[in-house]
């Protein structure tokens, strides 16, 4: 329940976490399209990682985009990524609004 309360604190449509590697479930608020989401946050992760190994960039610190419905942000932390979905008006620091409800989530 009080994963749900940050996510409407903070102004996220939705969050799903997800395992990058081995075993283990998505997790999802606010979002039925779990399998497809999930799907594209792991396939985003790792062309991010490998682009970033191939450029030597360093780490990642977050993938961005929008269309006309919302914003997304996806982080990657530790052994799992983070797929955050904002309304399409969200004008605030949106990777900093992420990091935290991201950091409430995994606590």
């Amino acid at each position: 329940m009080w994963k749900l309360s940050q996510l409407t604190r903070e102004g996220a449509e939705f969050v799903i976490s997800v395992p990058l590697a081995g075993p283990g479930e998505p997790e999802a608020l606010g979002t039925q399209n779990i399998s497809a989401l999930a799907q594209w946050t792991r396939r985003a992760a790792e062309i991010a990682r490998r682009l970033g190994d191939r450029l030597e960039a360093g780490p990642l610190s977050h993938i961005a985009g929008q269309n006309l419905e919302r914003q997304v942000l996806m982080l990657a932390r530790g052994d799992r990524a983070y797929l955050i979905g904002w309304p399409a008006d969200a004008t605030e620091n949106l990777p900093e609004k992420s990091r935290k409800l991201v950091a409430s989530w995994d606590s």
